[in-house]
């Protein structure tokens, strides 16, 4: 996942992740920060949703020099493994991302907004050419996937 931080520094970041559990399953195992060491010392918690159609990432940055602008940061990556064949869809909403205002951060645009890039589509193929199931970076890259 990717954010603008409007050239401040991230501090806090709070994201929840919603995916279709009949399609998707995620391998929290996988699931990492992207955030160099020279840019901060990251906390990352996660875990799935009580409903077990979201992910819930919250983490706290210390010493950050995570900030960007339109471009965006890399600041996570979940991998999932296809369950069935079918067409279905990633989106998200970005609870909260805060600065590092010393003693009373403050928040990086609007609260409970839904990730920018929408729905993404994530179509799941049939090619029983491989003996396993494959999995997906469900960061940028919603493609074709081939399960058993």
């Amino acid at each position: 996942m990717r954010v603008n931080t409007g050239n401040r520094k991230l501090a806090a970041f709070n994201l929840r992740l919603q995916f279709d559990p009949s399609y998707l399953t995620p391998l929290l195992d996988s699931a990492r920060h992207l955030i160099p060491s020279s840019k901060g010392a990251v906390d990352l918690k996660f875990s799935i949703s009580e409903d077990g159609n979201e992910v819930l990432l919250a983490a706290v940055i210390q010493k950050t020099q995570v900030r960007a602008t339109s471009n965006g940061i890399d600041i996570v990556e979940i991998a999932f493994t296809a369950m069935a064949v079918g067409e279905t869809v990633l989106t998200g909403v970005v609870v909260q991302l805060l600065d590092n205002t010393v003693g009373n951060p403050q928040a990086i645009g609007e609260p409970n907004s839904a990730f920018v890039a929408g729905l993404i589509p994530v179509v799941i193929g049939d090619t029983r050419l491989r003996a396993s199931r494959q999995t997906m970076d469900a960061v940028y890259r919603a493609s074709t996937l081939s399960v058993l």
